[in-house]
């Protein structure tokens, strides 16, 4: 198995410290959550300032009361600051 602990990066979601079209894609998964609407605009921003114009973004989801209890009953949120 290929060893990929010197390739991750653990940055803050307000910049990116990546140059330019670092990436061919990006993967964004269930980061929104965190963030005001400034701060998913901005991390948008950078998300297409980082990849070459290829991104996946996966938000959280519910289409019910039901579900939005059950999200909140599960899952930790948490707040940038």
């Amino acid at each position: 198995m290929i060893d990929i602990k010197d390739k991750i990066i653990r940055c803050s979601s307000k910049k990116l410290p990546l140059k330019d079209r670092f990436f061919n894609a990006v993967v964004s998964i269930n980061v929104f959550h965190n963030l005001n609407l400034n701060g998913c605009k901005n991390f948008i921003r950078d998300l297409q300032r980082v990849s070459a114009g290829k991104a996946l973004i996966q938000v959280d989801a519910f289409r019910n009361h039901r579900e939005l209890s059950i999200f909140k009953d599960w899952f930790l949120l948490q707040k940038h600051i």
